[in-house]
């Protein structure tokens, strides 16, 4: 069996190196981390369509423009499109440093446990990861190096290829800058946390902007609040150069290297079957009188022993990016990308079996078995966009391009049983049993996608109609199965065809009226029904699935208060077909499997809304209603709801300055979620309540430096973010206490 590999020994030091050499660098000034815009005529306006909107032109918690619903930059008011973002300012104030922490003010999305930075957005799983536009393997990340994550609601296949019913999440990192500026800040915090970053960049020639750089920073310990997680760490280091090679002509080089040990156990379980009233009652052996609780409950955080070999996931991540642009004329630009990912993830965690009953002692049991996994994956990348604008009874923009994919994915994995747990008094001390050998595989995918995006403006720009196509064409996969000593070559999978279309009425220059239809599709599969046993075992059976994305959205999008607020009202209907959903059931070989779902529908409204209503206030937020449903073509659903989405869902989140005109003084900032219920997986038959979050904060400025405090949940209550199953649910972290200090150089 492999071991679990590479610790980082030192990067703390190597921190407080760079640290130290920010303190002694001469040249810096006390300027604000955020890249500035440059002076007039430093960039040439032929290159503004493919110019990634920097930390310049963020608004606060808000942004004017957006790239990853067009892959040019484009007016948000031009988008017929439902989009969100979290900017770096935002995730400063929430204190977030992850991604499930970064997006808990965006209305209808929350993040979705055991995936790396997985998402759900309107209730369906998004488990692609993008960064700077590129597909990516997924792996738990660091928000320090982030300007901004944007956010596409519903298939963005159009643009992207093959997509999740839910959306797009694309992460957009901090680029170089054009004056010297640095930061160096630290963090103190619950469950022993202790943070360090640094951030500097500028010119790195004296008195010219033809050669900048930035490199950012970041190192962390501890803030692991279930059990037996007082291992984790990350270490994050993106280093970044940017060449004007002339006033066409640009060459970005962007890098990341990560190496951490985050958590691997996030299942927190609600109990809901102690009652003899449910739908589904728990057994009871040996007819004991039950010595718990006979009301729904949250219990222990983690289903994990104290064997030190189930602590904690191992990632070490190698990222670079190359981005080439090029004016051949004020109205024809090229740019070409290229992308080379290595992660080398190790994933040992207990794995709940959600099988409860209550034990001949008079107490509740949970059987579960854990599994060690092992991959290391290897993904290039290109991409190719060619922008032409043109005046024909009108303003056009069309961007015709490809991408280029390929991936290698060598991976192990072995499953082995641990003693059931005895949820209301955990004994955690249980041994490991021997763990077998269940997969091992090498294989290699190539996929090559073509698009045309297009955007005409009538009437004085008044009328936007927005129209994308895309054809994925996917080679087949070679999997080499070393387990049963055999070759697997997967036949070519059909073309996928992807069409957007919408349009967009401005009656005034603050207010848009828009319509928009977007349809991702994916390719025929087979897919297992037993995902643990062998595809040559004869107990396996085998169905078919063609997964198809529809989204249909119509809403308004303006701007109050003379331009001061930014509103959003969507209404959306999001329908997936042939969906495939896997779970637990220890009656059938392996223990897991797979069911075909005839379709999950997501419907609603969606109000979102930042900006600054007072001179001295900053806020964003939203609200949701949704309407579920849940076709299952193998299983009578009673209440047909999707699981794991309450129906309702508010939040908001407000910063107020109290210094008035003064430099030093206090800021005071908090923000409120409120959901209804939710119902979990097994078909519906139980429900977790709903209710309030409350987040407070505080923070001083005096001179360069700035001491922020956040109290995160101020009212320690366990409220769930995305129900899956009774024994896996995602819950919004205990209490969390934060106390920063930075400073500007």
């Amino acid at each position: 069996m492999p071991s679990l590999r590479h610790r980082l020994t030192c990067p703390l030091a190597l921190a407080f190196a760079l640290a130290a050499a920010a303190f002694s660098t001469p040249t810096l000034r006390a300027q604000a981390v955020e890249a500035k815009k440059p002076e007039k005529g430093d960039e040439a306006i032929k290159l503004a369509a493919f110019k990634v909107t920097d930390s310049s032109e963020l608004s606060g918690y808000g942004v004017s423009s957006f790239s990853s619903a067009t892959r040019l930059k484009t007016p948000l008011i031009d988008i017929p499109q439902s989009v969100s973002v979290a900017t770096s300012a935002l995730m400063r104030d929430i204190g977030a440093f992850d991604y499930a922490q970064a997006v808990a003010y965006i209305p209808n999305v929350s993040y979705r446990q055991n995936v790396n930075d997985g998402s759900v957005i309107r209730g369906f799983p998004a488990f692609n990861a993008y960064r700077n536009g590129f597909k990516m393997s997924g792996y738990i990340s660091d928000n320090f190096a982030l300007d901004r994550i944007e956010i596409v609601k519903g298939p963005a296949a159009a643009i992207a290829g093959s997509s999740e019913s839910g959306g797009l999440v694309n992460r957009i990192t901090k680029k170089p800058l054009d004056k010297q500026a640095a930061s160096i800040g630290t963090t103190v915090g619950s469950y022993g946390l202790l943070r360090g970053e640094l951030d500097m960049g500028g010119p790195i020639t004296a008195n010219s902007q033809k050669l900048t750089y930035r490199m950012v920073t970041a190192y962390q310990r501890g803030g692991g609040w279930r059990d037996f997680e007082d291992g984790l760490h990350k270490f994050s280091f993106n280093p970044s150069v940017n060449w004007r090679i002339s006033d066409k002509t640009n060459l970005l080089i962007e890098a990341e290297y990560l190496d951490a040990v985050t958590t691997s156990n996030e299942a927190n379980v609600y109990e809901p079957f102690v009652s003899d009233g449910t739908s589904n009652p728990l057994p009871i052996r040996g007819g004991a009188t039950p010595k718990i609780s006979l009301t729904p409950r949250w219990m222990p955080y983690t289903m994990n022993t104290n064997d030190r070999k189930l602590e904690g996931r191992v990632q070490r991540v190698e990222n670079f990016f190359a981005t080439f642009t090029h004016a051949f004329t004020e109205n024809l630009s090229f740019r070409q990308n290229l992308m080379h990912q290595m992660t080398d993830i190790d994933t040992p965690k207990a794995r709940p079996n959600h099988a409860h009953y209550i034990g001949a002692d008079g107490y509740l049991y949970l059987v579960r078995n854990y599994q060690l996994s092992y991959a290391v994956q290897n993904y290039a990348s290109a991409q190719g966009d060619l922008v032409l604008n043109y005046k024909l009874l009108g303003n056009h923009q069309t961007l015709a391009g490809y991408d280029w994919l390929w991936t290698r994915v060598d991976s192990q994995l072995y499953l082995g049983s641990i003693g059931d747990l005895n949820v209301s008094a955990p004994n955690n001390d249980m041994p490991l049993g021997a763990a077998a050998l269940s997969n091992d595989s090498l294989s290699r995918n190539r996929s090559i996608g073509y698009y045309l995006n297009h955007q005409s403006k009538f009437w004085n720009d008044r009328i936007v109609v927005t129209a994308g196509l895309r054809r994925d064409t996917a080679i087949g996969q070679n999997q080499v199965d070393r387990r049963n000593n055999r070759t697997v070559i997967s036949p070519d999978p059909a073309n996928i065809n992807s069409p957007m279309y919408g349009i967009t009425f401005k009656p005034t220059r603050t207010l848009a009226i828009y319509a928009v239809k977007s349809e991702a599709g994916a390719p025929t599969s087979q897919v297992s029904v037993f995902p643990q046993i062998g595809a040559a075992d004869p107990r396996q059976q085998f169905f078919f699935a063609t997964p198809k994305r529809i989204n249909e959205e119509y809403g308004i999008k303006t701007e109050l208060l003379n331009g001061k607020v930014s509103a959003s009202l969507a209404r959306f209907d999001t329908l997936a077909l042939d969906a495939v959903l896997g779970g637990f059931d220890p009656t059938v070989p392996g223990g897991t499997l797979n069911r075909l779902q005839g379709g999950n529908r997501a419907k609603g409204w969606e109000l979102e809304f930042y900006g600054s209503p007072l001179a001295k206030m900053t806020m964003t937020g939203g609200y949701s209603l949704m309407d579920t449903s849940l076709v299952d073509s193998t299983a009578i659903v009673k209440n047909p709801e999707l699981p794991g989405v309450p129906r309702h869902k508010f939040m908001t989140f407000v910063s107020y300055d109290l210094r008035g005109n003064r430099r030093d003084g206090f800021r005071i900032k908090g923000g409120m979620t409120y959901q209804t219920s939710m119902v979990g997986r097994a078909q519906n038959n139980y429900r977790m309540p709903g209710g309030f979050l409350i987040d407070l904060g505080a923070d001083y400025t005096f001179g360069r430096w700035n001491l922020a405090l956040n109290v995160n949940n101020v009212t320690d209550k366990i409220l769930p973010s995305f129900g899956i199953a009774q024994s896996s649910n995602n819950v919004y972290p205990p209490r969390n206490i934060l106390l920063s200090l930075r400073r500007q150089l």
